[in-house]
């Protein structure tokens, strides 16, 4: 986009904007003004640099589904799940039915950024629930 401007009577400054700059605007670039009394030419102005390119935003994370299981009363059990790209950053949290489950004596919770583990050890009737990791 060019911007004119009058800046005094007969005067005037004038701006290139480039919006959405690419790497092929790299360059020279001058101002040529003309009129019926001539030709003024600008000093060349060398693009060298362009700004950062923006990162990419990232997916949301994404979790392998789990698996149904049944399990004898007093068995271990473990509820696996695998991001689809390793990430330590995120943030995982088991569910039984709609409560968040915490680490704890009863139930452990395991994550290195890849795989997620929910072990139940010596389980009981109470266990019995719909599991899920977000």
């Amino acid at each position: 986009t060019v911007h004119v401007e009058q800046v005094k009577d007969g005067e005037f400054a004038i701006k290139l904007e480039i919006s959405d700059v690419q790497k092929t605007d790299k360059g020279l670039y001058k101002l040529v003004a003309k009129n019926e009394k001539g030709e003024a030419t600008s000093q060349t102005v060398e693009v060298t640099e362009l700004p950062p390119e923006e990162k990419p935003k990232g997916e949301k994370p994404k979790l392998t589904s789990l698996t149904n299981i049944i399990i004898e009363e007093g068995k271990t059990v473990d509820f696996i799940s695998s991001l689809t790209v390793e990430d330590k950053t995120v943030r995982i949290t088991w569910y039984k039915n709609s409560t968040v489950i915490k680490d704890s004596e009863e139930f452990k919770i395991f994550f290195d950024g890849t795989v997620t583990r929910l072990n139940i050890s010596k389980c009981k009737i109470s266990h019995s629930a719909t599991y899920k990791v977000v």
